[in-house]
């Protein structure tokens, strides 16, 4: 009897679940879970810091980023030979057109011109008509076919003269041997001439009346004139001829001679070609002007998306998690300090030891070239202060070469030429941080586990002897019951 109550009272203690430790008294998975959240708590705070790092790592590639799209800038900026390029404008192209042939070399400025002679290269025609439209004696027809009685009348060689003609130009000595046995037609001779002669150029053109050789000196001016003569030394008679003229022009009220109407060596730097008799205003600016303006609306556009980016990735709020991801880097924040500073900086030299002026003796920095800085830190472009530094011959200053601060701000930033640069520290400063906390993250988690399993045998035997206890318990309550029943009856 008392066995068989016994065998019931310990079937209804155990429960569902039925196996003693997993749960049979007390509810072992619910303390473990509750357990485990109080030991991921410290592994979820440290994870949140390598999430925070990761986001600083990236906002600060961004930053790193924009910098070095002000150092591609600067780059541009910095390159003295952008300086060199001139610009010439003429008020009269037909009188005076000219171009730039050294940049370095043309100087900024007006340049009044007066043409008043042009200059010509010596000239002569056989053949044809005249300078009066009066037909040749002699006429050719054909000039593929003639013969050497014909050729010799034509050039008016003297009856006791031999068959040979020369033809040059001033100091071209002996000139072109030409064989009028040998060269029969006008294209013939023209041909000879030409492929021998560097002085004279020789052309057989259609006059109306017949074929005309003409003969043009290569070199104009009037010291190059054409030297045409038969055997005996006497000139040949040609239907019409000019001698060569010189180009007389004045700049600037200075007088000055060439032999062509393509002008070096007047203006520095600049190649004149002369056009027409008359006068002309030139006016040479420095190109730079348009090309340093581009460059530095560039650098306005790049600086201020970087001043916006910091601004709002350092910003401060009183609810941490609204702060920005870079509130607190004390070292970018040196960076930007730095590079915006910097821009009221003098420049110097190219050996970075003089500082640079204009020719009012004023420091050239970026604010002086119209940089203008702005309450809420960015940059605003000031023409009136670029147009008087394009006036006061900075760009003529820069040419000769220049190291701005800015310039240098950047590099030390982001780095130049194998260097690190403070910003790549930084990321691998804060990349060291986390590769710590992602260990410090594994040994937490191990430990996690270790203790969880403890924790699970630990409830689990606990659960095990409080089921006994109970069963002990009522195994008792049992015996003492029917022991009083016994008794009663």
């Amino acid at each position: 009897m008392a066995v068989s109550s016994t065998s019931g009272s310990t079937s209804s203690l155990a429960g569902s679940n039925g196996s003693l430790g997993n749960g049979t008294v007390i509810d072992v998975n619910s303390i473990v879970s509750k357990l485990e959240v109080v030991e991921q708590a410290p592994i979820d705070k440290v994870a949140k810091d390598i999430d925070r790092n990761n986001v600083a790592i990236s906002d600060m590639g961004t930053i790193k980023a924009k910098i070095a799209a002000l150092q591609t800038d600067f780059q541009s900026f910095s390159d003295s030979n952008i300086y060199s390029n001139k610009l010439v404008n003429s008020s009269d192209y037909t009188v005076v057109d000219a171009a730039v042939s050294t940049g370095s070399a043309a100087i900024a400025g007006n340049y009044n011109i007066n043409v008043t002679a042009l200059a010509a290269s010596a000239f002569a025609g056989f053949g044809g008509l005249d300078a009066n439209n009066v037909a040749w004696p002699t006429t050719i027809t054909d000039p593929a076919t003639s013969d050497t009685a014909t050729l010799r009348s034509f050039f008016s060689v003297s009856p006791t003269a031999s068959n040979i003609i020369t033809v040059g130009a001033t100091g071209d000595i002996p000139g072109v041997s030409v064989d009028l046995t040998q060269f029969t037609s006008l294209n013939a001779v023209r041909d000879r001439i030409n492929s021998l002669s560097t002085s004279v150029r020789a052309s057989v053109v259609d006059t109306g009346n017949g074929y005309s050789l003409t003969l043009t000196a290569m070199n104009g001016g009037a010291a190059n004139n054409l030297v045409l003569k038969d055997s005996l030394g006497a000139n040949l008679a040609s239907t019409v001829s000019s001698a060569g003229v010189d180009a007389k022009f004045t700049i600037n009220g200075q007088s000055f001679i060439r032999p062509s109407n393509s002008v070096l060596n007047a203006v520095p730097g600049l190649t004149l070609q002369l056009g027409k008799i008359g006068s002309s205003l030139l006016s040479v600016t420095s190109a730079s002007a348009q090309n340093a303006q581009t460059v530095l609306t560039q650098i306005i556009d790049n600086y201020n998306s970087l001043i916006s980016s910091y601004t709002e990735l350092s910003k401060y709020d009183p609810d941490p998690s609204k702060r920005g991801s870079l509130y607190g880097e004390s070292n970018l924040s040196f960076v930007i300090d730095s590079i915006t500073n910097s821009l009221m900086n003098g420049f110097k030299d190219a050996a970075g030891s003089t500082p640079l002026l204009d020719k009012n003796g004023r420091a050239i920095s970026l604010i002086t070239l119209g940089l203008e800085l702005q309450l809420d830190g960015t940059l605003q472009f000031n023409s009136t202060m670029y147009n008087n530094s394009v006036s006061n011959g900075v760009f003529d200053k820069l040419a000769a070469g220049f190291s701005a601060p800015t310039y240098a701000s950047i590099n030390a930033a982001i780095g130049l030429s194998g260097m690190t640069g403070s910003i790549a520290t930084n990321i691998d400063g804060i990349k060291s941080e986390n590769t710590t906390l992602q260990s410090r993250v594994k040994d937490m988690q191990t430990r996690k586990a270790e203790k969880m399993a403890k924790y699970a045998a630990q409830y689990a035997a606990l659960d095990a002897l409080l089921y006994q206890l109970q069963a002990t318990n009522s195994s008792l309550t049992t015996t003492f019951n029917v022991l009083n029943n016994s008794k009663s009856n």
